[in-house]
């Protein structure tokens, strides 16, 4: 599980994700095991946007998130106000969009 690094803006903090990413491919490779084989999560919101603040940037984040091999995405319940702001019908939208079922 990550956060990825506190960074200026979201490019950055993709770049950092990435980065810590390899650092465990790597560690993983030199311990004998296989990276395909260890679960990752990464938790959107510590990206600086809300991960819920809209259907699109949510779907943006996920396929970043896949392509770097993360299998898990954490992301904070919808509030009605702080830094977790959202609209429930957005979280409703987006796993209506994102999830697909596990047989």
């Amino acid at each position: 599980m990550t956060t990825g690094t506190v960074a200026g803006d979201v490019s950055a903090w993709w770049i950092s994700v990435a980065e810590g990413n390899r650092r465990l491919d790597d560690a993983l490779v030199a311990a004998s095991r296989d990276p395909a084989q260890v679960a990752r999560y990464l938790s959107l919101d510590a990206a600086g946007p809300y991960s819920l603040s809209s259907v699109a940037y949510l779907e943006d984040a996920a396929g970043r998130a896949s392509e770097l091999g993360f299998t898990d995405l954490a992301i904070h319940w919808p509030r009605p106000d702080g830094p977790y702001a959202g609209d429930e019908a957005v979280l409703e939208a987006a796993a209506g969009k994102l999830l697909s079922p596990r047989l």
